[in-house]
């Protein structure tokens, strides 16, 4: 069995290296769904994707468990289907 997490990411990652740390050894693989706009249509922040794209990277992989999914999605629950559609 696989075990996989799925992370929505728009300019806010005070959390993302803890989160990502505590749940690295159990999950086979950690999508990180980045947004390059907000949703709901809302004008995108300036340094937010940028913020972001630093978090990302920073984070330790030595498993290479980590993957991007880059994209604008209108909403939260369009993103969640989008990481459905991707984990079946």
């Amino acid at each position: 069995m696989k075990i996989f997490a799925m992370c929505p990411i728009y300019d806010d990652v005070r959390w993302l290296k803890e989160a990502v740390e505590g749940a690295y050894s159990v999950l086979d693989r950690i999508y990180l769904f980045v947004a390059d706009h907000p949703w709901h249509g809302a004008s995108p922040r300036d340094g937010a994707i940028e913020k972001t794209r630093r978090a990302i990277t920073s984070l330790a992989d030595p498993d290479h468990k980590i993957e991007v999914v880059a994209d604008i999605w209108p909403n939260e629950e369009t993103t969640r289907n989008e990481a459905i559609r991707i984990f079946r």
